[in-house]
């Protein structure tokens, strides 16, 4: 059946000249232009991180061009957690990271980066720390702002 386009009312035309127009545009504004990139700190150093580490990561990643290339993830593994506080907050090891999460995480949002913070479904982790199965909505919600981890 072959279509004839003069007896296509014309709004119906123009509509049509309109969505195909705009269509390249909609998928463009919905899809990453690279997926998700960026470091984890398992793969090398398992549980020997901390705050200078992630700091001296996140200055290279944007000094060696990682960062314009797509790269926007520092994540940090596990064994950044020691224990829990009276009210179940999971506290961050304060010799391996003295300045705290928060403070890391604002330097690295400083140089245009994105923090990550790993914690388990679990009751603790693979190496055996805290996990954030007793209280998942508060750790998430904690992690996700990340100005009440200490």
């Amino acid at each position: 059946m072959m279509i004839r386009w003069r007896q296509v009312p014309l709004p119906l035309l123009l509509s049509l000249v309109v969505f195909l127009t705009i269509l390249p545009n909609l998928f463009a504004q919905q899809l990453a232009q690279t997926p998700p990139m960026g470091w984890n700190s398992w793969n090398k150093f398992a549980c020997h991180v901390n705050e200078q580490l992630i700091r001296e990561t996140a200055d290279a990643m944007v000094t060696s061009g990682m960062k314009a290339a797509g790269y926007t993830y520092v994540n940090i593994d596990d064994c950044w957690q020691v224990s829990r506080d009276a009210h179940g907050t999971i506290v961050a090891d304060a010799k391996a990271f003295p300045g705290g999460i928060k403070a890391l995480a604002d330097y690295v949002h400083s140089k245009g980066l994105k923090l990550g913070i790993y914690t388990d479904v679990g009751t603790m982790t693979c190496a055996k720390r805290p996990g954030a199965r007793t209280t998942t909505s508060k750790t998430r919600r904690l992690t996700r702002n990340g100005a009440s981890i200490t």
